[in-house]
């Protein structure tokens, strides 16, 4: 699964990406995420951890874009996943050609916004603006489908209540009014939060784009099972002379597909129903997480968050 990054400078995604990792790799309700670098894996939890204990925010050279991970549900595996981060000092900044590229070929699409900007009278309309140009463009020539999702960084430095969620959701407005018009494009926004002594919203937001990811890679084993299955029925037939034929051996590659078939029940067949499971804890995880909650750091002594 690919997932594009986008967003201004200081807008929160490195420390974001870094809270999100940090937390994951530690493990939420049995799901992780590794970096599949291990000097990569060291810096980004080092800097977590030096995060969690002392405030340090993570230096921009700490990135989140030029490696792998793994994503697990207990110690199972299931499924990989890379980060791309559009860098740039705003989003003004934005080379429009790699902008389409990495859209084009993505999944999963992260735009980063600041509640506090946003509900504090900073002036983003005119980067907000170009930045929906640049997106409609890439989906009017692009029919991979991906979800997009917004994450409201910063929403522990504002007073979160309905009123406020809904000022925030109207500010992307146009943006999901772009996603409703297209029929491959899924949109979501999350208010999230990445301080020293509380997370918000991180662990729901990338259940979130592993649920869809890996919806898709169920969906197309189902197909190719199916397939196969249909296939394999096709050749070995039926009635007295498919009997006689298997009987005596004489059809070679009609016992070639019985093989195949006793493959794909005793081993393949397993595999996809333990892959429906872990999708099945993944989607509980979705479907019972509220947004809008704190996940206190351990070893912490705040327990609120505000």
């Amino acid at each position: 699964m690919r997932i594009t990054m986008i967003g201004d400078s200081a807008v929160g995604k490195t420390t974001f990406m870094m809270s999100t990792y940090g937390l994951m790799r530690d493990g939420i309700q049995g799901f992780k995420v590794k970096c599949t670098n291990e000097k990569a894996d060291a810096n980004l939890y080092n800097a977590y951890q030096e995060f969690r204990k002392y405030g340090t925010y993570p230096d921009a050279t700490v990135k989140m874009s030029s490696y792998d991970y793994n994503f697990y549900s207990g110690r199972d595996f299931v499924m990989n996943f890379s980060l791309t981060d559009i860098r740039g000092e705003s989003i003004h900044d934005i080379d429009v050609s790699q902008l389409h590229y990495e859209i084009g070929r993505s999944d999963a699409v992260i735009l980063f916004l600041s509640s506090y900007d946003i509900l504090n009278g900073v002036d983003i309309e005119d980067s907000i603006d170009q930045l929906y140009t640049h997106l409609n463009n890439a989906f009017k020539v692009d029919d991979h489908e991906k979800i997009i999702m917004v994450a409201f960084t910063q929403s522990d430095r504002i007073d979160l209540n309905d009123k406020t969620y809904n000022r925030l959701l109207d500010s992307v407005s146009d943006l999901k009014r772009i996603t409703d018009k297209n029929n491959n494009l899924a949109f979501i926004a999350i208010p999230t939060a990445c301080a020293p002594d509380c997370m918000m919203d991180l662990d729901f937001a990338m259940a979130c784009l592993m649920l869809v990811g890996y919806s898709r890679e169920v969906s197309v084993e189902a197909q190719r099972l199916k397939a196969e299955i249909e296939r394999i029925n096709d050749k070995w037939g039926s009635g007295l002379w498919a009997g006689l034929t298997d009987f005596f051996g004489v059809n070679a590659e009609r016992n070639e597909a019985r093989k195949r078939f006793q493959v794909l029940q005793n081993e393949e067949i397993p595999k996809y129903e333990k892959m429906q499971k872990k999708f099945e804890s993944l989607k509980k995880f979705y479907d019972d997480y509220e947004v809008g909650t704190y996940y206190r750091v351990k070893q912490m002594e705040d327990p609120f968050c505000f």
